[in-house]
């Protein structure tokens, strides 16, 4: 552990060679480096969260001089940096920085910026926000693995800290590590980690906003904050990520990740399923959006239509293969199980099937009255969804399931509901991709 000394606010020059102190704590050195030490654990405090007044100059002088923080400068300004002996470690969230004193104390002055450059990635990268639905632990190790691994090219020290950052993962978006560990979950349990919450942070921040309008400050609801904190990562933070210093972090900040979830059929499309409690009458209570991997939390679609009697009944259903020439003929008898599966389930008045390469290459209409039988499925060339969608513009229906591996370029968001359906969890799911992606469920 590194020796820090602590400088109180002396107006009294120190003696040549021993740094100048800029505020209580905070001095920086004739090489340039600043050294602070935290607050005395010991001593009384209101409240095991505060405002890390005396650790403002030092982060500000390292924007300032350190050229690895290069364009952070003015994202910084309005990031709140908080001591908190609530938490075990470090955590970002809704533009709030904390760090538990002891812990910081416990590590040398390099790593001190390691974390601090940590954090400040997991505001700009959204991660809090674009977790939301995943398992939190596997979620926080795969944004980890990215940020610590483009952090050490950048020259980054991690001494007296044991972060993840396995080679294996260079390269890799945070979706695609976070797949990879929850399909290897069984095999190789993932590492018990201390940590915040994504709860505990908000928590944190509604108290900290709620003692800033009792003692007088702005009255600001939690909403407010991260509406706000969303906006100095879009007008400060544009353009980092292709300059010098952190060249190696390219993730899409604007767009939330969207994972690959396991759920049954009756999961997916609970929405279009009776109430029995409300006759099949929309209610204003919703239930949990999505839970990747955590029990039997239900996965719902958005539910866009109102619904129709008291079965909810959609009334046109389409549902389109990819039949490019990666489809195996396992994946083909998974698409004929799944229809057949769906319209056993849901019955539309209409359900139109869809087989589509480059073009559609074939189509047919069961009404609610004939069963669904086998189509041939031959294997064609390239994957283009342009037809696909001008033929549903034509059709007119609700909803739209597409089976496919992703390896397509994702058309504009259209106006009715579309639910991807893909054959394995290694899939590389686009960041940001609208409607919900799920594994085929085993019947």
């Amino acid at each position: 552990m590194t020796q820090v000394i602590m400088v109180g606010a002396s107006t009294t020059p120190p003696p040549p060679g021993q740094g100048i102190p800029l505020a209580p704590g905070v001095v920086l050195g004739v090489s340039g480096a600043v050294q602070i030490s935290a607050p005395d654990p010991t001593a009384p405090t209101p409240n095991p969260t505060f405002e890390a007044h005396n650790l403002r100059p030092l982060v500000e002088a390292i924007f300032r001089t350190d050229p690895r923080f290069v364009g952070l400068s003015k994202f910084i300004v309005n990031v709140r940096i908080f001591w908190s002996f609530e938490i075990p470690t470090a955590c970002a969230g809704h533009g709030f920085i904390f760090f538990n004193p002891d812990f910081w104390d416990s590590i040398p002055e390099e790593t001190r910026k390691t974390v601090l450059a940590h954090e400040v990635w997991h505001l700009i990268l959204k991660h809090l926000q674009r977790g939301e639905g995943c398992d939190p632990s596997i979620h926080n190790e795969a944004c980890d693995h990215v940020i610590n691994l483009s952090l050490e090219k950048d020259g980054f020290t991690f001494e007296g800290t044991s972060p993840f950052k396995d080679p294996i993962h260079l390269g890799k978006s945070t979706e695609k590590i976070y797949n990879e560990i929850w399909e290897d979950r069984e095999k190789n349990p993932p590492k018990p980690q201390p940590g915040a919450s994504k709860e505990q942070i908000e928590q944190m921040i509604k108290d900290i906003l709620g003692q800033d309008a009792a003692s007088g400050g702005p009255s600001k609801t939690l909403q407010q904050q991260k509406d706000e904190a969303e906006a100095n990562v879009d007008e400060n933070a544009q353009g980092i990520g292709s300059t010098p210093g952190q060249a190696n972090i390219k993730l899409d900040r604007t767009k939330k990740l969207v994972l690959i979830q396991r759920a049954t059929y009756q999961q997916i499309f609970e929405e279009y399923l009776t109430d029995p409690l409300s006759g099949g009458k929309r209610t204003f209570m919703r239930p949990s959006r999505r839970s990747h991997g955590q029990g039997p939390t239900k996965l719902i679609t958005p539910g866009r239509f109102p619904k129709r009697g008291r079965k909810n009944r959609l009334t046109h259903l389409v549902y389109a293969l990819d039949v490019s020439g990666s489809i195996t003929a396992k994946q083909a008898q998974q698409f004929h199980d799944s229809v057949r599966t769906i319209k056993d389930l849901l019955n539309p008045e209409l359900l139109t099937v869809l087989l589509f390469d480059t073009r559609i290459v074939f189509e047919k209409t069961f009404t609610d009255k004939e069963k669904y039988g086998n189509i041939n499925v031959h294997a064609g060339g390239g994957t283009d969804l342009k037809d696909v969608y001008k033929r549903m513009r034509v059709l007119g229906a609700e909803a739209m399931v597409i089976f496919t591996d992703l390896c397509v370029q994702i058309p504009p968001q259209p106006e009715w509901e579309t639910i991807w359906i893909v054959p394995s969890m290694g899939c590389h799911v686009p960041v940001g991709l609208y409607g919900n992606v799920y594994l085929i469920p085993q019947l």
